[in-house]
């Protein structure tokens, strides 16, 4: 009966940790929050990584969560990994030509209970106000 349980527990542990495919897969299907910026990717990327990492709410939610943010500049890609859970989220850059700049926000099935719609498209509207200002020294 034991063995059962815990084979019971280690099949359900493993159905909800979402993987790079995971995402990858939610990406494809289009379940995805996107927006477009007028702004080269490096410095969309630059911007989001200073807005995820000052971000007081957020932080509070990816220390509560016991996340950590992972950076993958070469690939385009930002990753938010859920410690013993998997992969919660990506964010992926996509350059559209040297002044545009398309950036999805993909959740896993788990993470999307805990950071909402409205909490990425703040951070979007932050991103957005720190490059229309020009104001990124500010934040460094």
């Amino acid at each position: 009966m034991r063995k059962k349980v815990f084979i019971l527990l280690i099949t359900a542990s493993c159905l909800s940790c979402a993987t790079l495919q995971d995402i990858e897969m939610y990406r494809s299907k289009g379940d995805s929050i996107a927006t477009t910026y007028n702004y080269d990717w490096g410095n969309v990327y630059d911007v989001m990584k200073i807005v995820l990492n000052n971000d007081e709410d957020l932080s509070i939610y990816l220390e509560k969560m016991n996340c950590t943010l992972e950076y993958a500049k070469d690939d385009k890609r930002i990753w938010v990994k859920m410690n013993g859970l998997g992969m919660g989220a990506g964010i992926y850059f996509f350059p559209l030509s040297d002044s545009k700049t398309k950036v999805e926000f993909v959740r896993s099935r788990f993470n999307k209970i805990f950071v909402s719609d409205k909490e990425i498209e703040q951070i979007i509207k932050k991103s957005m106000d720190i490059l229309n200002q020009n104001a990124m020294r500010s934040w460094c």
